[in-house]
């Protein structure tokens, strides 16, 4: 009678045992999924900052390309500014070498006639 007791006592303390072993292991998978848990967390925190960087970052590249826009703008009308008024000048000048050949005839026809009046 003693052995059959001593056998159920050791398959009860196995079994305690193997109990113990798989509530520890069910512990360590529950601290196992709290930890995937707060990475999911996470993970999910740094999806979201990156989304409002990306959106940040293309709205200041948008606020940018306007503000070369506008420079660029800006910079054709001083241009086109600029070209109206040296067109302006190149047909003074145009002008004033159109009428220097008459005003030298001028001068010339001034000094003959000095020459002349003096001889």
């Amino acid at each position: 009678a003693a052995a059959p007791l001593a056998a159920l006592e050791a398959r009860v303390a196995a079994a305690e045992s193997a109990g113990g072993a798989a509530a520890g292991a069910a512990s360590a998978g529950e601290g196992l999924s709290a930890q995937v848990a707060a990475l999911e967390a996470q993970l999910r925190q740094a999806a979201e900052s990156a989304g409002e960087r990306r959106g940040a970052l293309r709205d200041e590249m948008t606020r940018l390309l306007g503000d070369v826009q506008v420079a660029t703008a800006g910079l054709e009308d001083r241009v086109t500014a600029a070209t109206g008024s040296l067109a302006g000048v190149e047909a003074q000048v145009s002008a004033l070498a159109e009428g220097l050949p008459a005003l030298v005839a001028r001068l010339d026809a001034a000094e003959a006639a000095g020459a002349a009046a003096a001889a």
